[in-house]
């Protein structure tokens, strides 16, 4: 996470990033009333009945393990892969399922003990490379992350996840050059990948070509409107050029959207504290700080401000 550019409050500083890159992964399935929950919940009832008949089969576990892990029962989902393992514990596919749960559960370390293995079995399964990168990126372990995103590249050139991924992990190690050249492949392949302009944005923002960075975020904001992530990227750019009140905006959007975004709170605070408004500036450090943001509790502290109580 890059920390370059000061935050000030009149005499006061406190220095916050860009919002940091985001690794691609699949959407989450909403938990509404749709007919993909309803088939979703069928399915783990078909399952169940062919449990019963096969009970020796891995195929109902893996099924409903999938099915379980769509409708968010992850616990149940992880239940379920690890029946259809006991019966083969070389089933790669089931391996991965478990795996993506896991790093859904934030249980990085166990996702990548399920990939090796995976991968052990199959080493030129793409879909276990790929994921075992986002483990990898996920954990802070870049070298590995681009290891592995680039075997998947050498096996599928034109998998754009790949790209955004292997980007991400090269920015997480400074690489900024590297990191520009996947992203504008990604974006090459697949123009309408709104987490390559988002990730591109940011590495734009960290070299300081805050032009690039407001044009990027402001595409991926035309992409998903709601990524709340670009809206920050496209504040801190928008403050830096001196476009304060533009800038406030964007913040005002991504805490209507999320307001426990510590981040922004702290990144309005920087804003306000611009415009020489303290006392906007302090609401909204002291907000970030309860939110748990530590270098705005570390930043109130060392300034004595209490932010502990209203």
């Amino acid at each position: 996470m890059y920390r370059f550019f000061a935050v000030v409050l009149l005499s006061l500083s406190l220095s916050l990033p860009f919002a940091p890159s985001a690794f691609a992964k699949d959407a989450a399935t909403e938990q509404s009333d749709t007919p993909e929950v309803k088939a979703y919940k069928e399915a783990v009832r078909y399952w169940t009945d062919e449990m019963k008949k096969n009970p020796r089969d891995v195929e109902p576990y893996y099924r409903r393990g999938n099915a379980h892990a769509n409708l968010r029962a992850y616990k149940t989902a992880l239940e379920d892969y690890g029946n259809a393992l006991k019966i083969n514990p070389k089933e790669s596919r089931v391996l991965i399922n478990r795996a993506n749960v896991y790093g859904k559960l934030g249980e990085h370390k166990l996702a990548l003990e399920d990939l090796d293995r995976s991968i052990e079995i199959n080493p030129k399964d793409v879909v276990a490379r790929f994921s075992r990168c986002i483990a990898h990126g996920l954990l802070g372990d870049y070298k590995e992350a681009v290891e592995d995103c680039t075997k998947v590249l050498e096996l599928e050139p034109r998998y754009t996840s790949a790209y955004v991924n292997r980007g991400g992990a090269y920015e997480g190690m400074g690489k900024h050059k590297e990191a520009l050249q996947d992203y504008d492949a990604a974006i090459k392949m697949d123009p309408k990948s709104g987490v390559a302009y988002f990730n591109r944005s940011t590495v734009y923002g960290a070299m300081g070509d805050y032009k690039s960075a407001i044009k990027d975020a402001t595409k991926a904001l035309k992409l998903d409107p709601l990524n709340t992530g670009a809206m920050m990227n496209r504040g801190k750019a928008l403050v830096l050029q001196g476009k304060i009140k533009e800038g406030i905006k964007d913040y005002d959007r991504a805490i209507e959207l999320d307001f426990n975004n510590a981040e922004a709170h702290a990144g309005r605070g920087s804003a306000y504290g611009k415009l020489g408004d303290r006392q906007k500036a302090l609401e909204d450090y002291k907000m970030a700080a309860r939110l748990g943001l530590p270098s705005a509790q570390e930043f109130l502290k060392s300034n004595k401000i209490d932010w502990k109580s209203d």
